[in-house]
């Protein structure tokens, strides 16, 4: 999916204010050793952005961009409540319990620079510092890429806009279980209909070229 050819006419992505958000690239998620696998899910579709995440990532590094990592962490001092209960309701329990390993990065190595910021629930702003490190970096365009798409992916990206920065999903840097494709697909078109812009990762890189060129 790519749906850049009308984003210039609605925002520029400076690159001093554009931030990038690698969401929960970790072990229990994606590795075949982490709990989704023992699970039996399938991870193919997320296994396989890792290495383009990570040249992605140290390409925004290299502009001097702000890269921030997240990882979701669990644990009885740790959880609100609320998402102990959506878990239990689901039949399952808690991935990436802090200290287990499974709370770990998977995959992908972080560039020098970036920032990392440990979030106990789905939304990466909630209980975390991350409005405020945007807001003194003076970010106002957000581009988010990482697992799952319907759940961390989805959740910080409509948070994302609703605290009014101009916020993109990277389609081609987000993934989830193989088996849930559609629902994927079905995110991607809501967030780009109601929310904010969906676009594949050579059409961000074309954005922030044209957006530079132009300051010259």
């Amino acid at each position: 999916m790519n749906k850049s050819q009308n984003i210039d006419k609605w925002i520029s992505l400076e690159p001093q204010s554009t931030a990038l958000l690698v969401i929960d690239m970790q072990v229990d998620f994606i590795s075949p050793q982490g709990k989704a696998a023992k699970r039996g899910k399938k991870l193919f579709q997320m296994q396989s952005i890792t290495g383009k995440v990570e040249d992605f990532a140290q390409k925004f590094t290299d502009m001097g961009l702000l890269v921030v990592y997240t990882k979701f962490v669990s644990g009885k001092a740790i959880t609100p409540a609320n998402l102990n209960i959506a878990v239990l309701k689901e039949g399952s329990d808690l991935p990436c319990i802090k200290g287990s390993g499974g709370e770990e990065l998977y995959g992908l190595k972080v560039p020098p620079g970036a920032m990392l910021i440990e979030k106990p629930h789905y939304d990466a702003f909630a209980y975390t510092n991350l409005k405020k490190l945007l807001t003194n970096k003076s970010i106002k365009n957000i581009l988010v890429t990482g697992v799952r798409t319907e759940i961390c992916v989805d959740t910080t990206a409509k948070r994302a806009a609703a605290e009014g920065y101009n916020t993109i999903i990277v389609s081609d840097l987000v993934a989830t279980y193989d088996d849930r494709i559609v629902r994927h697909n079905e995110v991607l078109d809501s967030f780009n209909n109601y929310y904010g812009f969906v676009i594949d990762s050579q059409g961000v890189i074309g954005l922030l070229s044209e957006a530079k060129h132009r300051k010259q």
